[in-house]
């Protein structure tokens, strides 16, 4: 007869075998990833001035959509840089930074070439210091970003109009694409490009216009400074009717960027102007522009618990107006753009809190967050792959949203 002591000692160990074996062949699996990755590890990039040498530390991994990508960065001006693989020729490495190229070519366990670095182009030489890399970019070998049905190489700044519906942006021009499954389906916006160029947008809550920030491409038509607001009346989904330019008590003569509208249709603002009587508190600062009965605007800051000395921008707002997402950055701090989460409090806004993966990693820059209406999927943009692109997460996996959703 067996004892109840007997069958817990046997349940228990079949418990340890078995997680054990799981370990196994985990261990086993990842083994395998990198046994075929032949860029993996740390690699130390030495550039050569005509007065001194600066160096960079260089880590690649390769994705399981066989995309060799990584991270790049210099403790010279704090550089940081997302880096990618664009081909190999014979023993020829071509690379692409955010603003940078680098091409090597590898003789024995050395790699010599040019890197363009500051608008200059400079001898380079890179060679591998470890097999290793940070295990958040090991991590990130299965995160890849939507998959379009053509290359737009760069794309930003998602506007969801449902959980599988988007307006986007690549070079200055604006899309919609629909989620097919396996593809996203990309229209192009019909307007008038040879006058209009835009580079950011978001969407009224009844989705009858666009807010758009961008500028004119002639002298006839509206401009305040370096980037203006203006709202973009939809005809049908891809086609653009009227384009007006927001008061002068919104735009300013300097960078006025990354809009959001609330479902109140209030405007949410970053400038890097100056708004008037009304302080600034660093670089970029978040304001509101509140809708008034007569359909004007009353412009205010957001709120001092949001706006520091560092840079804020890009901010969203939820759908009941219970919290807000924006990124921040401050160079000088080590700190590049990170979003942030502040929930309403009833006399304000709360200390901004730093989202954690799989939305902000520690290697890369994220901004732009913003959720579908369904509240189904957070939306967000990063460099990882050497160029900004749009990912997407449930917002079930972001810690920070799931008392939203």
């Amino acid at each position: 007869m067996i004892h109840k002591k007997e069958i817990k000692v046997q349940f228990a160990t079949l418990i340890f075998l078995s997680l054990l074996t799981l370990i196994k062949c985990s261990t086993k699996a990842e083994k395998s990833k990198d046994k075929h990755d032949n860029w993996k590890g740390t690699y130390q990039l030495q550039l050569a001035t005509d007065s001194t040498a600066i160096n960079f530390e260089l880590e690649l991994i390769t994705g399981t959509d066989e995309q060799v990508y990584g991270y790049l960065r210099s403790d010279f001006k704090s550089y940081d840089s997302p880096i990618a693989l664009d081909s190999v020729v014979d023993d020829s490495a071509f690379f692409h930074a955010y603003t940078n190229k680098l091409r090597l070519k590898k003789e024995d366990s050395i790699w010599q070439g040019k890197f363009t670095f500051l608008r200059n182009e400079y001898d380079a030489t890179m060679r591998q210091t470890d097999t290793m890399v940070r295990q958040s970019l090991a991590d990130s070998r299965d995160f890849l970003p939507l998959q379009f049905d053509k290359d737009f190489q760069t794309n930003a700044w998602a506007t969801p109009v449902s959980a599988d519906q988007i307006y986007f942006v690549s070079k200055k021009r604006i899309y919609l694409a629909n989620n097919d499954g396996e593809l996203w389906k990309t229209q192009e916006v019909n307007y008038d490009r040879k006058h209009w160029e835009f580079y950011s947008i978001g969407i009224a809550a009844d989705q009858s216009k666009l807010i758009a920030h961008g500028k004119p491409l002639v002298d006839s038509l509206p401009h305040q400074g370096g980037g203006d607001y203006y709202f973009l009346d939809l005809e049908t989904p891809t086609k653009v009717g009227k384009i007006t330019a927001l008061p002068n008590s919104i735009n300013t003569d300097s960078y006025d960027i990354f809009p959001w509208m609330t479902t109140q249709g209030d405007i949410l603002l970053t400038t890097y102007g100056k708004l008037e009587n009304i302080e600034k508190s660093g670089k970029g600062d978040i304001y509101i522009a509140r809708l008034k009965d007569d359909g004007s605007y009353s412009v205010e800051e957001f709120d001092k618990n949001i706006n520091t000395e560092e840079a804020e921008a890009g901010v969203f707002m939820g759908y009941d107006n219970r919290f807000i997402i924006f990124h921040k950055n401050n160079r000088k701090k080590d700190l590049p753009d990170r979003l942030f989460i502040s929930r309403k409090l009833q006399d304000g806004w709360s200390e901004p809190e730093m989202i954690g993966p799989p939305v902000n990693r520690d290697f890369i820059w994220t901004y732009g967050g913003r959720i579908d209406p369904q509240g189904k999927y957070f939306y967000f943009n990063s460099g990882f792959r050497g160029q900004t692109e749009i990912y997407r997460v449930k917002t079930s996996a972001v810690k920070e949203l799931r008392e939203f959703y």
